[in-house]
């Protein structure tokens, strides 16, 4: 169980479940090489939670669903030339979806962790 800024218990590992379910089904349906895809979904099978939770309520919960997305791509060091691939945006979308995650982090270290 995690805790936000107002003591409320929350279960975050279930949403964020969810979220990395949808990027794995993305993954499924790209045209990425199916190398990677089976390397990335392992990634994304065995990631720890509970850092990517902290990361979530670093940012008071102002961070969206799809930014999530991104930060969950970027925490199994997926490169941006897939991310690309994988959201269908220009690899220049990526990079400024990662500088404005970073920003959201504001002067917590975890970003570091995700990024």
């Amino acid at each position: 169980m995690r805790k936000n800024v107002l003591d409320r218990q929350y279960d975050l590992t279930t949403p964020l479940e969810i979220l990395v379910n949808r990027v794995i089904e993305g993954l499924m349906l790209s045209t990425m090489d199916s190398n990677k895809k089976e390397f990335y979904t392992h990634k994304l099978k065995n990631l720890d939670f509970e850092i990517l939770a902290d990361a979530y309520l670093s940012t008071l919960g102002s961070i969206s669903q799809t930014n999530i997305k991104y930060a969950i791509c970027f925490f199994i060091d997926m490169k941006t030339q897939d991310i690309a691939q994988l959201f269908n945006v220009t690899q220049a979308s990526v990079r400024t979806v990662k500088y404005r995650i970073r920003k959201k982090f504001g002067k917590n270290n975890i970003y570091r962790l995700l990024l």
